[in-house]
């Protein structure tokens, strides 16, 4: 029991990630977003497509929003462990929720304007419906308990001991059906960090 508990508590400072330490100034913001843009927008057309989000630099951007205090910036490479994710969704939620001229890509102000509605409120539902769909892997609706180690061990930058992993997947999924909806999750999610 002291082991769970030690590991719920390592998995909410891991979660705590999500707050930023402080509000993010309009400047801050436009930089980071010009910065990430020019990195993403290759062609230099002013608008990203699918395909431009379908990138290294993109799941860079994913992982400076949610979990911005890791020790490594990127995904990848050895202060974190690879977790295993649904990009196609994460694309298509960015693309659904940020293309508001539905053009079937994002112009800066686009990206921009939904980059800060992740960064600023860590808590949001953007920013539960963006993890949701990275991480469930077969598209089913729902988190089952190896979907879970997958989002167990992004948040946490390394793989669980299984003791703290099952505490947590044990309070995530009381009800022991072995899969979680959208909705739980969520609410995990929030009362988490």
């Amino acid at each position: 029991v002291g082991s769970a508990r030690r590991g719920a508590a390592r998995l909410g400072a891991a979660m705590a990630r999500f707050a930023p330490s402080a509000e993010i100034s309009p400047r801050e913001h436009h930089d980071w977003a010009s910065k990430m843009w020019r990195r993403m927008d290759r062609d230099g057309s002013e608008s990203i497509t699918r395909r431009e989000l379908d990138c290294e630099e993109f799941r860079s951007i994913l992982r400076s929003i949610l979990a911005p205090r890791t020790k490594a910036g990127f995904m990848g490479g050895a202060a974190w462990e690879r977790a295993e994710m649904n990009m196609n969704q994460a694309i298509h939620l960015c693309l659904r929720k940020a293309d508001l001229n539905s053009d079937g890509t994002l112009s800066f102000e686009e990206f921009k304007s939904f980059a800060l509605a992740l960064r600023q409120d860590q808590s949001s539902a953007y920013t539960a419906t963006l993890v949701f769909a990275l991480f469930d892997l077969d598209c089913d609706g729902s988190i089952d308990e190896d979907e879970f180690r997958e989002v167990f061990r992004f948040f946490l930058g390394k793989t669980p001991t299984e003791a703290d992993f099952q505490a947590e997947w044990g309070t995530l999924d009381a009800a022991g059906r072995g899969t979680v909806a959208r909705g739980e999750f969520m609410r995990w999610m929030q009362t988490s960090s």
